[in-house]
């Protein structure tokens, strides 16, 4: 029982046996720029900084920041819990914009950068909303260093569909997890959202827009963070990197897994972005019902991803290609442990792109149904072990024909 709620507890008996006054519940913290951090933090005499807020509040507190520019990096390091979250929140009196001095990134950059605006480390159980954030978000899993290398399918719930052998691979791993991060309703601005080592997270009806070149994708999902929701958020607009994995939408990598993506519209990416991505043996997500336009590729199932489901996604106005799969491994004759296996391709429609509507390197014991593509390339490689390794198109073991019949889902 953490301090908070035991405190809560003997106020409540008070009130119960004593016949005392009102309980103490949780406090909300006021922060405004005319005001001072010698202040209570009340309405009427808020503190000047955020930063100063999150030092004081316990677990069922909120943070409500109002109207102004805060020029300071908020780093958050202490928990709420499942029953007393904690919330910063904007008051709703006017833009509240989080707006530190970032280091610059470089343009050529291949690693996203971990500068952000707000910066959560190991922390659970918190609620971020009604922001304007230039600079992004970070959620960081503690000791996360300790699986940069781990990709291995025999690690619980990876090789097969495990999830509650995975709810706990992190904590055995030395990890200290950011578990339970809502990130709701702001508009980001320059920096997108990064996670690292995290679980249960959540992001949702954000605009994420005008990211700077070198900083990384809009959204990343990585390096074993599983279990989160990216549902509803708007995406739009990025400079120019030199490394694609900067510009793509939102990107599932580095084992994360068990993450629903839907209902996204993701637009107007610039030079190579791709819109939404698996790669890196990111498997069992769902990336269902999103919309992308005017990106390079629409939808990418890349490296080594294993039962990943796509369904009723839309691609239209791509560059290149609509949908594409694992086409680094375009050249093999017989595919290996990093192809993608145990896809789900059911419901999609992908049109007006400007190569192809499907791009196959390399797949295996994979479905593909009631698509409406209205070309599909397969790359040599694969058409000369399609049926042999269990892949199926509506039905059939034959392979698709370059110009596929349109089908529809009701």
């Amino acid at each position: 029982m953490t301090n908070r709620t035991l405190a809560l507890a003997v106020a409540l008996v008070s009130v119960a046996v004593l016949g005392l006054g009102a309980p103490v519940g949780p406090k909300a913290y006021h922060v405004a720029t005319t005001g001072s951090d010698t202040n209570p933090g009340t309405a009427t005499q808020p503190f000047k900084t955020i930063t100063k807020a999150v030092s004081v509040v316990l677990p069922g507190d909120s943070i409500l920041v109002h109207a102004g520019t805060y020029p300071a990096v908020v780093t958050i390091n202490k928990s709420g819990t499942s029953a007393l979250p904690i919330t910063l929140a904007g008051a709703g009196d006017g833009v509240a914009l989080i707006k530190p001095n970032l280091p610059t990134a470089s343009c050529s950059a291949t690693v996203a950068t971990r500068d952000r605006a707000i910066q959560i480390y190991s922390a659970d159980y918190w609620t971020i909303t009604g922001l304007s954030i230039a600079g992004g978000i970070l959620v960081y899993g503690n000791n996360q260093h300790k699986i940069a290398s781990f990709t291995s399918r025999t690690l619980p719930g990876r090789g097969v569909y495990d999830p509650t052998a995975a709810a706990t691979l992190l904590p055995k791993l030395g990890v200290d997890p950011a578990d339970h991060i809502r990130i709701l309703n702001n508009k980001i601005t320059g920096r997108g959202i990064q996670s690292l080592a995290s679980r249960w997270g959540e992001v949702t009806g954000n605009e994420i827009s005008n990211t700077a070149c070198g900083t990384g994708a809009f959204i990343w999902i990585n390096r074993f963070s599983d279990f989160w929701k990216v549902t509803n958020n708007y995406i739009h607009d990025n400079a120019v990197s030199a490394e694609h994995r900067m510009e793509e939408g939102i990107r599932q990598g580095s084992g994360s897994s068990y993450n629903l993506i839907a209902n996204n519209l993701v637009e107007n990416l610039a030079n190579r972005g791709r819109g939404i991505t698996t790669d890196v043996m990111s498997s069992w997500n769902v990336i269902q019902g999103n919309t992308v336009r005017r990106a390079y590729h629409g939808f990418n199932e890349q490296h080594g991803g294993w039962g990943n489901q796509w369904i009723g996604n839309l691609s239209e106005f791509n560059r290149k290609f609509g949908m594409s799969i694992d086409g680094k491994d375009g050249g093999l004759t017989s595919p290996n442990d990093g192809v993608p296996a145990k896809i789900v391709f059911r419901c999609n429609v992908a049109r007006n792109n400007g190569k192809t509507d499907l791009s196959v390197g390399a797949v295996q014991q994979s479905s593909f149904s009631n698509n409406a593509f209205g070309s599909v390339k397969l790359d040599a490689g694969v058409r000369t072990y399609w049926s042999r390794v269990g892949n199926t198109w509506d039905g059939s073991s034959a392979m698709p024909p370059t110009n596929p019949p349109q089908k529809t889902c009701s």
